[in-house]
């Protein structure tokens, strides 16, 4: 037995249509009120990527904490992707020992990062200062080991009588010297 409703427009009853008066598939696009398919008429599962329309999940859509590592691609996040200064005081929070030479990034760390006197002997390999690493002056008296300057080491003619300062006494000298230097 048909269930009826009152039409107003019409002023009677008129049969309601049930779901089994309908022929599978009659209800098109075109049928159906606009706003008339919400949430709850929608089945679970039922929205799949292809039919979500390029551009419809917008950031706001996208519900919080719901974008984990496992949903990033990797090498998507570049540094410009990432906010300036979101790593400041990161270093509190890192772990001892956590940063290794191999986490490095070559030439990564440069002078103005070494800490004044933080580098000592130690830390240079044998061989490694150069005359040329040498500043002009920073070897002086005290720097030159005693003993360590031998007569092949000093240059012809570089001992004058200056330099001797009277550290060479007659006695010192043969007598075919004394009298060549009178000659």
């Amino acid at each position: 037995m048909p269930t009826f409703r009152n039409d107003v427009k019409l002023g009677t009853k008129v049969p309601l249509i049930q779901t089994d008066d309908l022929a599978d598939k009659c209800v098109t696009a075109e049928k159906l009120a606009e706003g008339s398919v919400d949430a709850v008429k929608i089945a679970d599962g039922s929205i799949t990527s292809d039919k979500i329309a390029a551009g419809s999940v917008t950031a706001e859509k996208i519900a919080a904490g719901s974008i984990t590592a496992e949903k990033i691609v990797d090498g998507t996040i570049t540094a410009n992707k990432l906010v300036k200064g979101m790593f400041d005081g990161i270093e509190d929070k890192l772990k001892d020992g956590s940063i290794t030479t191999e986490k490095l990034k070559d030439n990564a760390v440069t002078g103005s990062k070494i800490a004044n006197g933080s580098i000592g002997t130690g830390h240079i390999l044998d061989k490694c200062v150069t005359a040329e690493k040498l500043a002009e002056g920073s070897v002086d008296a005290v720097k030159i080991a005693d003993g360590s300057i031998t007569s092949s080491k000093i240059a012809a003619g570089s001992v004058t009588v200056e330099k001797l300062d009277g550290a060479v006494a007659t006695e010192e000298l043969s007598n075919a010297e004394i009298d060549a230097m009178f000659a």
